[in-house]
């Protein structure tokens, strides 16, 4: 076996050194689009005139359809500052998102639809009232709090029972026999 070493020119590698930093920099480029967002599908929606709620009697001519653009990725504020796009009609279902462009009353209202959207497909009905209730409890410190071990038992001005029933039922107890 001959090994045989092959030097690169000093034009060689300067053309080397010059591709490979303009590979960086075409990595940064955004060529068109909204950046955040991977895809948009989309989809036909059915759904009838606002004013023919006759679930019974409706007819074909109280229907009408629709097109819905179903985004994959996030970028709330570039796509409401879009101008082809209806900020009336258009919605994200990342919870921070909307708390961090539209504030805690948003996220709080997201809280609730999100909590309807997850229970639909279930034909589970729970009052509108408890949803209020948990939605409420989730964004009343002005910031996002989790209704988790990690988010109810890290809140200092929680009673103990509180805290107990969520997943750390022994080490809340513990604690708080230990500490009064």
């Amino acid at each position: 076996m001959i090994a045989v070493r092959t030097e690169k020119s000093k034009e060689e590698w300067t053309f080397f050194k010059y591709l490979n930093a303009c590979e960086y920099q075409i990595k940064d480029i955004f060529v068109s689009g909204i950046k955040g967002i991977k895809t948009v599908k989309t989809s036909k929606r059915v759904i009838m005139a606002p004013e023919s709620k006759d679930e019974i009697n409706k007819k074909k001519k109280d229907l009408f359809e629709y097109i819905v653009l179903e985004a994959e990725g996030t970028n709330l504020k570039a796509i409401l500052s879009h101008p082809d796009i209806d900020p009336i009609k258009s919605y994200s279902n990342d919870i921070s998102e909307i708390f961090n462009v539209l504030g805690i009353e948003a996220a709080r209202s997201s809280f609730i639809n999100e909590f309807k959207e997850i229970l639909k497909p279930y034909s589970i009905y729970v009052n509108h009232r408890h949803l209020s209730v948990l939605a409420d409890w989730m964004s009343t410190r002005g910031s996002l709090t989790a209704i988790n071990r990690n988010g109810i038992n890290r809140v200092r001005d929680v009673s103990i029972l509180r805290k107990a029933s969520f997943e750390e039922t022994t080490d809340i107890l513990f604690g708080a026999a230990v500490f009064s």
